[in-house]
């Protein structure tokens, strides 16, 4: 089983403008290997090229945006773009078939200043030494990037990932799988907004379980009410601020916090009940296609139900 221990580097940290430096130059690879796919695709004369023929073709070429990374890491942004070309394939076929209503679009470029890419280091780009506090320790013989961290055995992959006003580091790593104790006993969840898990068992002797939703739903209101105000202070035209982008990390942090407090309860009394096996109520596009009214869709929309789902399933 794959866990990830997450960290935040913000402006100020001797991290952050590396990292910056480095996203930037992956974004502008992101956008050269885009281009590149896009003028195959649109070529009917030529072969839609793969994410692995781009990949050799730059690394061959020494192009100029490939040779300003490392080697490995610059094949991983390809490698990534390579994973969304792929979703566009799938959704192509999924619409030829008509199990797909909506339009399907080309990976979209990146902001020519603005945008950042995500950098990906695993194998050979991860030291097997560690600094002198214990940091992992990124292209030792190019970059030397120590990374704070916690993890003692091996680190399988290290994310950098370009937020609003940060980056944040997940330091991915293998842990053995904790098998359930119970024998027999099925637990069934149904998402919700007030109520924002309910949980019943296959056994009639042990009692329903609500989960009550009304803290993040407060915590959302709260939110919403104070960002909305920030944002009605900008000037027209101007859509971000330093102010309104830590309101938005303060509130993901503060949701993300809320939900690893109610998996870890979930799953410590899945633990305590006995239960084999646990089945998850989840409707394909219910918020998508979600008619509630304005105000109670977007207090449904807001709560981040997969994502609780996902925290539950590996604790």
């Amino acid at each position: 089983m794959m866990l990830a221990e997450i960290h935040q580097v913000n402006k100020g940290n001797p991290l952050y403008d590396v990292f910056d430096d480095l996203c930037f130059k992956a974004k502008n690879l992101y956008n050269a290997a885009l281009y590149t796919f896009r003028q195959s695709f649109f070529d009917d004369d030529a072969k839609t090229l793969s994410w692995m023929e781009i990949s050799t073709m730059f690394s061959k070429s020494k192009q100029a945006d490939y040779a300003s990374l490392q080697s490995k890491v610059a094949n991983n942004v390809i490698k990534m773009l390579g994973a969304n070309i792929s979703s566009f394939w799938e959704l192509l076929k999924l619409k030829k078939k008509g199990e797909y209503d909506r339009k399907v679009r080309l990976p979209k470029y990146l902001h020519k200043t603005e945008g950042r890419f995500v950098l990906d280091f695993r194998s050979g780009t991860i030291s097997r030494k560690r600094g002198e506090r214990g940091e992992a320790i990124l292209c030792p013989r190019s970059y030397n990037i120590k990374v704070p961290t916690k993890v003692k055995g091996k680190i399988n992959c290290i994310r950098v990932v370009p937020c609003r006003d940060y980056y944040k580091i997940e330091v991915i790593y293998e842990v053995s799988d904790s098998q359930m104790k119970g024998k027999g006993c099925i637990a069934g969840i149904d998402p919700g907004g007030e109520n924002l898990l309910a949980i019943a068992f296959s056994d009639k002797e042990k009692r329903p379980v609500i989960i009550s939703g009304k803290k993040i739903k407060s915590e959302n209101c709260y939110f919403n009410k104070v960002i909305g105000e920030a944002q009605s202070k900008l000037r027209p035209g101007t859509y971000r601020s330093s102010w309104l982008n830590r309101l938005w990390t303060k509130r993901e942090n503060k949701l993300s916090y809320e939900m690893h407090v109610i998996s870890k309860f979930v799953a410590n009394f899945f633990d305590e009940s006995g239960c084999s096996k646990v089945v998850i109520g989840d409707n394909k596009n219910q918020k998508q296609e979600i008619k509630l009214g304005r105000q109670n869709n977007r207090k449904f929309v807001q709560i981040p139900h997969q994502k609780l789902f996902q925290m539950i399933e590996y604790k």
